[in-house]
């Protein structure tokens, strides 16, 4: 039995098809296959001849004779291929005709089934907007919450608590702005208080510190004149005793050595110089 080129027995599980569905496609590929079959005894044969001159120039010829199989199949394939991919556009635009009016027709059947419903959601969404737009100057921004499904006693019971809330909320910020205020003012209190009382003891520092420059110079004058005054004595002094030694002297030169060696003499002149 001659060894087939090509294999088209192909499992057909994969592509979700029936035996008659893929004969269907398969059938445009029999010709070329019987074509094939018929050049597969001579391209194997051709394999196991020694290569000479003229086993080449038959390979050359059968080497164009597979590549106008290859053609063959390459367009066989595009062909079919077109034909089911416009036949699945051709399914798509059928489809897409059929769910055009059926659901238009859903649509129009819902809206008249659920007429009521949407006008009560339609109230609800106005009145959600009216009730919240009359608490936004309060912060309020809903949380997620349909207002509008509220009844008129729940909403005003509601909308007091969120203008108590942001009354509250001021107060205390209020509060709080006043007592971060007076903390300032304090603040700056105390800052003149603790600069006066510096200044008061700078002032102070400053008259201790010009007393005490003024006591030292005043004790530095009162030596100075004390010295003077020491210096003026003792300079008295020895001139005093200067004169009296010159007398002694007078004294002494004219009554002779008789006085000069009485000894009451000698202790008199001992006291004065």
């Amino acid at each position: 039995m001659t060894q087939s080129l090509v294999n088209i027995d192909i499992p057909l599980q994969e592509f979700a098809l029936s035996p008659q569905e893929a004969n269907g496609i398969l059938e445009a590929f029999i010709p070329i296959f019987n074509e094939v079959e018929k050049a597969s005894g001579p391209y194997y044969d051709l394999l196991d001849q020694e290569i000479t001159p003229a086993v080449s120039l038959e390979a050359k010829n059968m080497g164009k004779l597979m590549a106008s199989f290859r053609k063959a199949v390459n367009s066989t394939h595009k062909t079919r291929k077109e034909y089911y991919l416009n036949g699945g556009r051709f399914c798509d635009k059928i489809k897409n005709r059929f769910l055009e009016g059926i659901e238009e027709a859903e649509k129009q059947l819902e809206d008249i089934e659920k007429y009521e419903e949407n006008k009560e959601k339609a109230r609800q969404a106005l009145l959600h907007k009216e009730r919240l737009e009359s608490v936004s100057a309060y912060g309020y921004d809903g949380n997620g919450r349909n207002l509008g499904a509220l009844s008129d006693q729940e909403w005003s019971i509601i909308s007091k608590g969120i203008k108590a809330d942001y009354d509250e909320k001021q107060k205390a910020i209020e509060e709080e702005k006043n007592r971060q205020e007076a903390m300032r003012l304090e603040a700056i209190e105390k800052q003149k208080a603790l600069e006066a009382e510096n200044a008061i003891l700078r002032q102070k520092a400053k008259e201790e510190q010009e007393a005490r420059a003024h006591a030292k110079e005043l004790e530095e004058k009162l030596q100075s004149q004390k010295v003077s005054f020491e210096t003026q004595i003792i300079e008295k002094k020895l001139s005093e005793k200067e004169i009296i030694k010159k007398l002694v002297g007078k004294l002494e030169s004219k009554i002779g050595s008789e006085l000069i060696l009485n000894s009451d003499w000698i202790e008199l002149k001992n006291r004065i110089l």
